[in-house]
């Protein structure tokens, strides 16, 4: 029962050709997504500097991590159970080995016995021999006896009467003849008897001995089965051993990738508290009234192609908001610039000024009427977001005015 208990999960777990190609799948997906986020790390330093979405970012780095965290947890329930049919096959193993042992010594047990049957045997049949051969003689005594008797019969008698003193002493004679013959009869009878339960006996030995060699045979096939099943099974823990290691390694790149993302997110967040400092600062400090402000058409051009980009697809409020941000950090002490132009091209501001949408949109005039009319609002003095000098994708977290999808701040 416990050979077939073992064969069974054998046949159960000797899948390990068909989980490894997902693994290796996977480990090279966790390659690429390392490398992504070392690129995407190099060009943090520029981060401490970005402003245009930088909560959109840090929400975005945030579903990878909680992803990687997903992949870790994944990656990690494999290991279990990789870990626990590999502790069921070593249980096969021991239990395997057990079951070696046991048919081993079973072996060795009938090897004894049949070496000491194949001694009592030749005992039998040393003994059968002897009892033969005494059967053989007493037969042949008694043939020699008889011939004598029938050949010299009537010398014989002649001879007893003649020595006999009386007829008693005679018939004395005669009945001592005939209780020889019976003796002689007698004895080959035993002898014959002896020899055939001899030779019974080493009927029953050479069966017996049969019924040893036979047995002997199974267990020495079972033995080979054994073995065989044994290294089947050293085998497979081998190979579960070879994913463990692939995916504890997989593993430790997904914890690597963790950290690297804690490290982006953490990064993320200061630079959320950043410009929150610097929003706080600038209503702090002085801001120009929008009398002491000039436009030109460039400058409408300008800013209606960034509203455009940044809200084109928001409510008219949202449209008008983007453009106040701009106009705010032209008014506001906190920022260094003074033309439009110097705001919306200000390095890692503006995400469609880094991605070349921007230019694409002047190059074009994508910016329509509504953009238009929102941007000469803006300049007009019209601000649905006060003096909020920061926008971005809402996220949890960030307290600001809320237009359509934009949080000011």
């Amino acid at each position: 029962m416990t050979q077939m208990t073992a064969s069974g999960r054998f046949m159960m777990r000797n899948n390990w050709k068909q989980q490894l190609h997902p693994f290796l799948l996977r480990f090279v997906r966790c390659m690429a997504s390392i490398a992504l986020v070392f690129v995407l790390l190099s060009g943090s330093t520029r981060l401490s500097h970005a402003t245009e979405s930088t909560l959109q970012k840090l929400e975005e780095a945030r579903s990878r991590r909680q992803e990687t965290q997903g992949q870790l947890n994944e990656i990690q329930q494999d290991i279990d159970n990789l870990n626990s049919n590999r502790d069921a096959l070593e249980e096969d193993l021991d239990d395997l080995n057990n079951q070696l042992h046991v048919v081993s010594e079973n072996i060795a047990s009938l090897s004894e016995q049949i070496t000491e049957k194949q001694r009592v045997i030749e005992e039998t049949q040393a003994a059968l021999d002897e009892a033969t051969a005494v059967k053989d003689a007493q037969y042949e005594m008694m043939k020699l006896r008889v011939q004598f008797i029938y050949e010299k019969q009537q010398y014989v008698m002649t001879d007893m009467l003649m020595q006999s003193g009386s007829i008693t002493d005679f018939l004395n004679q005669s009945s001592y003849i005939e209780a020889m013959s019976a003796y002689d009869r007698e004895m080959l009878t035993q002898y014959r008897q002896a020899e055939e339960q001899i030779a019974f006996q080493k009927a029953q030995l050479e069966a017996e001995m049969q019924e040893l060699q036979a047995m002997q045979e199974e267990q020495s096939a079972q033995q080979d089965r054994f073995f065989d099943m044994v290294v089947i099974t050293s085998e497979n823990i081998a190979m579960y051993g070879d994913e463990i290691a692939l995916a504890e390694a997989e593993a430790e790149m997904k914890r690597q990738e963790l950290a690297i993302q804690q490290a982006e997110i953490a990064e993320l967040e200061a630079k959320i508290r950043e410009e929150q400092g610097i929003s706080d600062e600038a209503r702090r400090g002085v801001w120009r009234d929008y009398g002491d402000l000039s436009f030109s058409d460039y400058d409408v051009y300008l800013l209606a192609n960034i509203i455009y980009c940044e809200a084109g697809n928001q409510p008219y409020e949202g449209q008008v908001a983007v453009g106040a941000v701009v106009i705010n950090r032209l008014r506001s002490s906190r920022f260094s610039q003074n033309t439009i132009e110097d705001v919306i091209r200000a390095p890692y501001q503006f995400s469609p000024v880094s991605s070349g949408r921007f230019d694409l949109a002047l190059a074009r005039n994508d910016a329509t009427d509504a953009c238009y009319r929102a941007a000469r609002d803006a300049m007009g003095g019209y601000s649905p977001v006060g003096n909020c000098v920061f926008f971005r994708t809402p996220v949890p977290g960030l307290e600001g005015i809320v237009i359509g999808g934009h949080v000011f701040y």
